[in-house]
């Protein structure tokens, strides 16, 4: 069987590197680009294929047609979905690329890490949750959940990849306030849509997603523990950062 990881980058990533069999080939950035549709074909090569997304997902739905007519049936595309408010964007992703071969959609929640980098900024924590709470799942176990599904497989096509407990964003100030001084300040869905670099009939399906999925909330899943990775709570992973000296 020929597996693949389509450019792995960031945090997660990091420790997906670390966690992968010696035997599987990765595909970087410059074998596998979003923005080179002459690379696409080269995902048709491996019978499974964790594929990563940009960041900033560009114009990512907007390529989504070039990509699906490279895969084939029976292949299996493993990817991180999303739990936060990219959700409305990656469920629409998903529904195109099970059209075309296996899907195995790792339903993320906000990661510990992209806590710290991405909603929290000089002294504000932004809330783009409208204060409902959200389950932070570490970096580890959302990169051993993204090996084993590649590499082993795991009981579901869709798994919730989520932290052992759910907090509020008020929750959440009172423990970073051990290290920081921030004040929150919410971050409403038309700033979050108007991030993307995409045509206005996707702008707008993205508007209407995003006002349904804002009332909404992710449960905390035990389909980590179910598959065998071990989780930790917020508290416990801040508290084990500090101990080994990382700077948050």
């Amino acid at each position: 069987m020929k597996i693949a990881y389509s450019g792995i980058s960031g945090k997660i990533g990091y420790f997906i590197n670390e966690y992968r069999s010696t035997t599987s080939c990765v595909l970087d950035r410059s074998v596998f680009n979003w923005q080179d549709r002459n690379t696409y074909t080269l995902l048709n090569y491996y019978d499974r294929v964790f594929l990563s997304f940009p960041v900033n997902k560009l114009d990512i739905l907007q390529l989504l047609p070039e990509l699906v007519k490279n895969l084939r049936r029976g292949q299996t595309i493993v990817k991180f979905g999303s739990l936060g408010p990219q959700r409305v964007i990656h469920d629409l992703i998903d529904s195109e690329i099970r059209k075309h071969c296996n899907l195995i959609s790792l339903q993320l929640a906000p990661t510990m890490s992209s806590l710290l980098s991405e909603q929290v900024a000089g002294s504000v924590l932004y809330d783009y949750r409208y204060g409902l709470p959200a389950p932070y799942v570490s970096t580890h176990a959302a990169a051993e959940i993204a090996v084993k599904a590649t590499e082993v497989g795991v009981d579901s096509d869709v798994i919730n990849v989520t932290g052992p407990e759910n907090l509020d964003i008020t929750q959440v100030l009172e423990l970073l306030s051990k290290y920081y001084n921030l004040a929150i300040l919410p971050l409403d869905g038309k700033t979050f849509v108007n991030s993307y670099v995409c045509s206005e009939e996707i702008k707008n399906k993205l508007c209407n997603l995003y006002d349904e999925y804002k009332v909404q909330y992710p449960a905390v899943s035990t389909d980590l523990e179910r598959n065998g990775i071990v989780n930790q709570s917020l508290r416990t992973w801040l508290a084990s950062n500090l101990k080994h000296g990382i700077k948050l």
